[in-house]
Order: C-alpha cells, then structure tokens, then sequence
C-alpha cells in the first residue's frame, strides 16, 4: 500500500446512512456488535500497536455509485479508487500516514489541517487529550464540531454534553487473558477526553469513573466528566 505524505486529511461521509456498524467477532460472543458510530468512519493504519480512524467526506460519483469523490479531500478519494481497482476484494480503508517526527521523537500525524493526532511519551493526543499506548487499541477521531456527540457502544447509547466546540475522540481497547490457546475478555476500556468506561462482563454492570452503571440499552449514558465536568448521570 502506498503511503500519502504527511499532509493528508481524513473526514469521510458515505451516501449510506445511518451508521457504521463493527464487528468483534473473537471476543465477544454475546455482544459482538462494539461501536455504531456516526457514518464514514474508516481505519488508517496502525502506529505503536493503535489503529486509527477517521471520519472522512467521501461521497459516490453520480452516475457511479461503485467510485467515490471528495471536495475536501480529493487525493484521499482518488488513492480510495485505484485501490479498489487494485483489489478484487475490496473494502473501504484510508491510505497510511507517514507522520512528520520532531528532533526529540515527537511524532505529529496529519490529515491536511482538519485533523492532528501527537504522539510522545508512550502517549497519544488529540484535541487536547491524551490517551496512554495500548495492544491492540482503537483511536476513533472525529472533525471539530460544537454540541454533543452522540454513539453506542456495545448496545448502550452514550452522550457527551459540550456547549463548546471540541474534538470528539473515542480510546478503546480489550484487556483479557489467554485459557487453553483462546482469548477471555476480562473487560473493554474506553476512554472518551477525561472520561473512563469499563465492562464488567461477570458482574453484569460498567464503572463509568469508577462509579457503577447499569447499562439497558435505552437510557443514554450521559458523560459530563468527558470535558472538565463533574459527575455522571
């Protein structure tokens, strides 16, 4: 796969609508579905072991619905079209990034101007959060927007309240452990800004900041804390 320069940006809406639906099939047998985020959302490689995602603005060519073109990012959707031309089993990804690294190590990766994601001591940041390194974690970014951010996440919807303009960015990853050749999910952990969620698959409840939480799928799990608040309702 060829690798687009440093100055590349990823913000992509597909015509389908609703949302984009992923799958964890190895371990999580009785709530495979993990996220349904916003639509467009797609992966762009993986750095220190932390796959990165992008909500890009990709739309279908008129005419042909099996191409894809972008105002704000023509390059990220010309790459997307060779690449399907390439394959014969294609599926929708963004090219790698090729991050600018600083005289101390300081990695910077960019997508034009829209979107920025740090990386130094063992640590990511976006939009002024900061996320430790871990196997086989997920970092979802999404553009800068004012209001809340809404997702689910393993059935239960979640808010973020914000009167502010932000960076919304979700941090996921498995914590489990190996029986007899095969993988137990201990818990999921997912960060969101200053906000911790963990599943507690046995118990039947998620800590959300270390206080327990119920999830039934039908009342939002509201994220004052993901911003400087207090308090979870």
């Amino acid at each position: 796969m060829r690798c687009l320069q440093a100055i590349v940006t990823l913000v992509i809406v597909f015509p389908s609508a609703g949302c984009v639906t992923e799958e964890v099939p190895e371990r999580a047998p009785a709530a495979a579905r993990l996220f349904d985020l916003p639509a467009g959302v797609l992966p762009a490689g993986s750095y220190h072991d932390v796959t990165f995602y992008f909500a890009i603005d990709l739309h279908s060519v008129p005419g042909d619905p099996s191409r894809v073109e972008s105002n704000d990012f023509p390059e990220v959707a010309e790459w997307t079209n060779e690449e399907r031309d390439r394959e014969s089993a294609f599926q929708r990804q963004l090219p790698p990034i090729s991050p600018e690294i600083l005289p101390d190590g300081h990695e910077i990766y960019r997508l034009r101007n829209v979107y920025r994601v740090d990386f130094y001591n063992s640590m990511f940041e976006v939009g002024g959060f900061r996320y430790l390194r871990m196997p086989r974690a997920r970092l979802y970014v999404f553009k800068k927007r004012e209001g809340n951010f809404s997702f689910s996440f393993r059935g239960q919807p979640v808010v973020v309240p914000s009167e502010k303009p932000w960076i919304p960015s979700i941090y996921y990853y498995p914590e489990d452990q190996r029986m007899e050749g095969n993988r137990r999910l201990v818990r999921d952990v997912l960060q969101v800004g200053l906000a911790t969620v963990e599943t507690m698959p046995d118990q039947g409840y998620w800590l959300v900041n270390g206080k327990r939480f119920y999830p039934d799928g039908k009342r939002p799990l509201e994220l004052y804390e993901a911003l400087h608040f207090t308090g979870t309702r």
